[in-house]
């Protein structure tokens, strides 16, 4: 079986490539809701979703806040799954209301793949954020 990370930030779904403990950048507007990063694993084979990783936000952003909760998100994969929904963590962020410029956001994500010999993985995400 085949596994894939999905990992969706600004847009609705990208398979992992690179590596997440590299910072990433967002802009965003000023005191609206906004999805930075979307995260689940499914099967590329039957199109399953595997267990929700566990996100745990290390640095809350100074000018704002970060929070994260689950939704279901359609895969955008080029494979036979693309199109099908499944279950994901999100998180999003909201800067103060007024508040322009850079903020900042750090979150651990750990999830279980015990069916392919990796028993817990973890992955820093940082996320600079520029407030317009």
């Amino acid at each position: 079986m085949r596994w894939s990370i999905v990992s969706v930030a600004a847009v609705l779904a990208a398979v992992v490539t690179s590596s997440p403990a590299a910072a990433e950048s967002r802009v965003v507007k000023s005191g609206v809701e906004t999805p930075l990063a979307w995260l689940g694993i499914y099967n590329t084979t039957t199109c399953t979703t595997m267990p929700l990783p566990v996100v745990n936000v290390i640095e809350q952003p100074k000018h704002g806040t970060l929070t994260v909760g689950r939704a279901n998100r359609k895969i955008q994969s080029n494979n036979l799954c693309d199109g099908r929904e499944i279950s994901v963590m999100v998180a999003l962020y909201r800067s103060r209301a007024g508040f322009h410029g850079a903020d900042r956001a750090v979150f651990d994500v750990s999830r279980e793949r015990s069916t392919l010999g990796i028993h817990r993985r973890e992955d820093r995400y940082t996320i600079d954020i520029d407030v317009k």
